[in-house]
């Protein structure tokens, strides 16, 4: 079951859409939908600034809808879409048995041949949800409940001023999607000590520690200390360095279920 604030981001985006979506209990069906939307707006080439883009990314909404002025440096903390994606790949009775980034299902490409062989894929997924993703199945069940946490105010956070990169002018979102897979650990370990991501906070690892205490990203270090050999791997037998593609069960398990209680912990300090 969706939170109020999910709830009302879905019917929102829904309403706002021309592609007659109803807003579901099911929190799954819910983000199938909204990528859907992307998708379908890609296809029919619509092209609209970032400030209109970013009105109805979840992480965006929600910060403008409290008022904040710079709600275009929101992003997820842990993004729905790569887990799910791993998830697919590791579960039977589907088509999805190649793992890694670059195989099925996609929503990137602006091929439109893909985004049609995608929007095919991911109403596939959405309208036999219950064999593709069996609600008996252990990791099934922690992944909706990380669907559940996903669009909530514990799931957002705000990047840093810095947020342009000197070098090629690329957004630090962009750069710990790609190269990290969202993934908060080797996020936050390659923005301490010079490393990628430190050009966003002016190579000052003093100004990721205010960021980490100011965003309340204190959660992701062991004894609440902000260094980088202090920061939580995504799972037990990976560094926090580790940007890792996982394509084993148990392990999913083990990642979605730290960031679920991630996002509870949060949630209980914002």
């Amino acid at each position: 079951m969706s939170g109020k604030l999910q709830e009302e981001f879905f019917r929102e985006v829904f309403a706002n859409s021309e592609y007659g979506y109803d807003y579901s209990e099911n929190s799954i069906q819910n983000h199938l939908n909204d990528t859907l939307i992307y998708l379908r707006d890609k296809l029919n080439g619509k092209s609209e600034s970032q400030a209109a883009y970013r009105r109805y990314d979840f992480d965006a909404w929600c910060l403008r809808k409290e008022g904040e002025p710079k709600y275009l440096l929101a992003d997820t903390i842990f993004s729905f879409w790569m887990p799910f994606k791993m998830c697919l790949q590791c579960l039977p009775n589907n088509k999805y048995k190649r793992k890694g980034i670059s195989e099925a299902p996609y929503k990137g490409s602006d091929s439109v041949e893909y985004l049609k062989n995608n929007i095919k894929d991911l109403e596939m997924i959405r309208d036999d949800i219950g064999k593709i993703l069996p609600c008996d199945n252990e990791l099934v069940e922690v992944l909706y409940r990380f669907a559940d946490l996903n669009y909530t105010r514990a799931n957002v956070m705000k990047l840093p001023h810095y947020v342009i990169a000197k070098n090629g002018g690329s957004l630090m979102n962009n750069n710990r999607g790609c190269c990290y897979y969202d993934q908060m650990p080797p996020t936050l370990y390659n923005c301490f000590n010079g490393r990628k991501l430190s050009e966003y906070f002016e190579m000052d690892d003093n100004k990721v520690e205010e960021w980490v205490k100011e965003q309340s990203l204190t959660i992701f270090f062991s004894d609440g200390e902000i260094k980088a050999g202090k920061i939580k791997p995504i799972i037990s037998r990976f560094s926090a360095a580790d940007a890792v593609w996982l394509k084993e069960e148990s392990e999913l398990i083990e990642m979605l279920e730290q960031y679920c209680e991630l996002l509870e912990e949060r949630a209980r300090v914002l």
